[in-house]
């Protein structure tokens, strides 16, 4: 179709095919008489037009009209010059999938790696061929940061540059053949791969990264007598420390980049994959490559290495989400919600399940089961529930689904008192009371937990107690201790504190109850990367945050034990010192001390929500009695001896009326002041037990553990002996798995003799013994025992 363009511009209607419409005519009034205009007119005598033509062309001069021709020339020059170029470039035809509608190019994709899921590949050959992958480190060289080209002079003597083809470095095998190792083999390149490294000195990241031109090829060994060929599979990458991200090991990561990204998140929780991404490929552009890291492939290849790293701990009897110092008695644990830890239903992912499904974070059809469970046994009530003048959100029994739009709306966890995390589960209808239900009805079952800490213990105790009259199986619930969190216990009325509190829980010691809001915090920071992430991908990563918090904690738990102590011993003192003081200046003996304590209880004790509504009743028609005694005594008293009906009538502790006795009177304020520094006194005294028992427990743990893994290595070099091992490994995936006891056992022997010497720093009592004493025979003792008879 041909379009033809008029001087001024404007497109002609006959090019277009286009039928143009008649002209509407317009209504012309009757002048009803003659009306005369005039005319301007310039020098030259041209008349001077009123109004100005909207069309400016015509006022154009013909240079402008030139110009105006000629740059709408170049412009349609240009477009087809581009034209040109775009159709002499070969554009491979795209090939046909079957689409599914309902499905996204992505989700076809995911689904189609899934298909090809490597992981039981890499978990089955991580024992076979170099199977001491995890503890090898091969001297490979790492190719440079020059760009992998180099400049030749060709025939007429020009620099030229030429492609320069770099092999992946990993060590060739001494015999690919039955030719024998004399013969020359020939190294050339084969299949082209990506590789993504990060440099081993750890003062610069750097990444090594092909694409387009920039091939990095596996190496193919050739025999020149029978033209055998090998090529590096996956046991052989993975000896090398090589994690193929595909099946057709298209991409490759060194270990490095796994580790130090984990190491990243548990420094800096918030940090994104997508920016440690950027940062790679940012260091490879300074460096001058150019290329792209698929985040999906990264995402998935960290989530399989993880998950093999947690297999290989399993192997070498490593419980990752266990306390040394709290097996086998657990003092208390500390369970709260997290609101911040939710996940946007948008990133819904393909459904695939979490690799560490059940490990940290429970099944979430398990929690329904229970959760549904436990509404057929109650009766609905709606509302929070309030403690004083306080209302607490995460107090109710109730709560529907939130309509925002997220699936998960937080995180339930549980810790023990050494801030170790021990399990969680996943929020869907709120902070209600069946979540910590949950978490210590399972915890119950693999720990003798002598105190529960909640923020709420006050409202959620009764709840608990009443189901378990209605459900057998939570029974053993009861035999557990409240325990409400010192600081939390602040925002509830004296009384809960009293009764309640932690601090004043026999047994309990130095206990905070807090330890979980330590843990929030940690985890807070991560859910800026993991709400939008997957169902799986979520849990998984903060899986491996909260193991990776847990190794922490336990690497440096003996540290963490002895100072405790020292600062406990030291705080007793000092405290006993203080309540020395107060008995002194309150002029009262042990007697009293003891009476005024008994009289606090006996005051928190008399509280009750049965009788809640009928005291208040008894309490007003007091108040009304009380204003009427004291209006009847200031009409007789005298002006300075008037009683103030309003500071009289809110019941002050420090107001004294005058026909009280004024020697038998002691403010309730007092008597509370004297009962928490009694009872700091006691727990700091309790705390210095508690501390010992955790370090002898700590002790035994570790000294089990190495025991464990002696009668597995003896059992394993029974079954190598006589060429026996498991249907699921190989023989040499066997000696692998030798390797790593073995090294796990030289780690626990090193981690005790570190622990011991640690301990025995500490002065502690004479209760605590090491656990080096153990391994004395029962005659050694007697014999020891007998000498020292014969001595004395």
């Amino acid at each position: 179709m041909k379009i033809r363009c008029t001087k001024s511009g404007r497109v002609s209607a006959k090019s277009l095919n286009v039928v143009a419409l008649p002209p509407k005519k317009r209504k012309r009034k009757r002048a009803e008489g003659f009306k005369v205009t005039w005319r301007k007119r310039d020098r030259n005598g041209n008349i001077i037009p009123q109004h100005v033509r909207k069309n400016r062309s015509a006022l154009w001069s013909s240079q402008e009209l030139r110009n105006y021709t000629l740059m709408t020339f170049l412009k349609r020059s240009q477009i087809l010059i581009l034209r040109d170029l775009l159709s002499s470039v070969n554009v491979p035809a795209p090939t046909e999938v079957d689409e599914t509608p309902t499905m996204s190019a992505w989700t076809q994709r995911q689904l189609a790696a899934q298909k090809n899921a490597k992981l039981p590949t890499l978990w089955s050959v991580a024992w076979t061929g170099h199977d001491l992958w995890f503890f090898q480190t091969y001297s490979s060289h790492i190719l440079s940061d020059d760009r992998p080209k180099w400049s030749t002079i060709d025939q007429s003597g020009q620099h030229q540059l030429a492609e320069q083809v770099c092999v992946l470095p990993i060590p060739a095998p001494l015999q690919v053949c039955s030719c024998g190792t004399d013969q020359d083999f020939t190294i050339v390149p084969g299949k082209q791969t990506v590789l993504v490294t990060i440099n081993d000195t750890g003062q610069i990241v750097n990444i090594v990264l092909f694409s387009g031109p920039y091939n990095l090829c596996l190496p193919v060994v050739c025999c020149p007598v029978c033209e055998y060929k090998w090529t590096p599979g996956i046991n052989d990458l993975l000896g090398c420390r090589y994690w193929p991200a595909t099946t057709s090991c298209q991409l490759l990561f060194k270990f490095d980049v796994f580790t130090s990204f984990e190491e990243m998140k548990l420094a800096s929780p918030a940090l994104s994959q997508q920016a440690f991404l950027r940062m790679l490929e940012h260091r490879s552009l300074s460096t001058g490559r150019m290329g792209s890291i698929c985040r999906d492939n990264f995402h998935r290849a960290f989530r399989e290495f993880a998950f093999c790293n947690f297999k290989k701990d399993d192997l070498c009897q490593v419980e990752p989400f266990k306390c040394p110092a709290c097996t086998p008695d657990m003092l208390a644990i500390s369970a709260d919600g997290n609101r911040k830890h939710y996940r946007f239903k948008k990133s819904k992912g393909t459904g695939e399940p979490s690799l560490f499904d059940g490990l940290f974070i429970a099944q979430d059809a398990k929690v329904s089961a229970f959760v549904d469970q436990i509404r057929s046994q109650m009766t609905v009530r709606t509302g929070h529930d309030v403690c004083g003048p306080a209302t607490f959100t995460a107090a109710r029994e109730t709560s529907q689904k939130s309509r925002a739009k997220v699936d998960e709306e937080g995180l339930e966890i549980a810790v023990c008192r050494h801030g170790i995390l021990l399990q969680g589960l996943n929020h869907y209808r709120g902070e209600i009371y069946a979540y910590p239900l949950f978490l210590q009805k399972e915890l119950a079952e693999t720990a003798n937990v002598t105190f529960f800490c909640m923020d709420i213990t006050c409202r959620y105790w009764p709840y608990m107690e009443k189901m378990a009259e209605k459900l057998p199986e939570l029974q053993p619930l009861t035999e557990m201790k409240p325990f409400l969190s010192v600081m939390h216990a602040k925002a509830h009325t004296g009384k809960c504190e009293v009764r309640w509190g932690g601090r004043n829980q026999e047994g309990a010691g130095n206990t905070i109850g807090e330890e979980v809001e330590q843990v929030n915090s940690f985890l807070s920071r991560a859910d800026l990367a993991t709400k939008y992430m997957t169902k799986s991908g979520r849990a998984d990563m903060i899986t491996v945050l909260a193991m990776g918090w847990n190794r922490r904690k336990v690497e440096s738990l003996d540290k963490t034990l002895a100072k405790r102590f020292v600062k406990t011993t030291q705080r007793a003192d000092l405290e006993a010192a203080n309540l020395l003081n107060l008995k002194q200046e309150l002029n009262i003996s042990q007697e009293d001390t003891e009476q005024w304590v008994e009289d606090v209880k006996k005051w928190a004790a008399t509280d009750s929500n049965k009788t809640r509504q009928r005291k208040r009743r008894r309490l007003t028609e007091a108040k009304k009695k009380l204003q009427e005694r004291i209006m009847q005594y200031n009409d007789d008293a005298a002006f300075e001896e008037r009683i103030d009906i309003d500071v009289a009538c809110s019941l002050s502790e420090d107001l004294i009326l005058p026909w009280d006795v004024q020697g038998d009177v002691v403010s309730l304020r007092l008597k509370r002041r004297l009962f928490d520094q009694v009872m700091l006194v006691r727990r700091m005294e309790e705390e210095r037990l508690i501390i010992v028992k955790e370090m002898t427990q700590h002790c035994h743990y570790l000294r089990k553990a190495l025991d464990k893994l002696n009668h597995l290595l003896h059992h394993m070099d029974e079954d190598i002996k006589n060429h026996m091992s498991s249907a699921k490994i190989t023989e040499e995936g066997y000696r692998g798995l030798q390797c790593c006891l073995l090294h796990k056992r030289h780690l626990l022997q090193k981690k005790l003799s570190t622990v011991t010497s640690t301990y025995a720093l500490v002065d502690t009592s004479s209760s605590f013994t090491l656990p080096l004493d153990e391994g004395k025979e029962e005659g050694e003792e007697k014999e020891e025992e007998e000498s020292e008879e014969d001595d004395s």
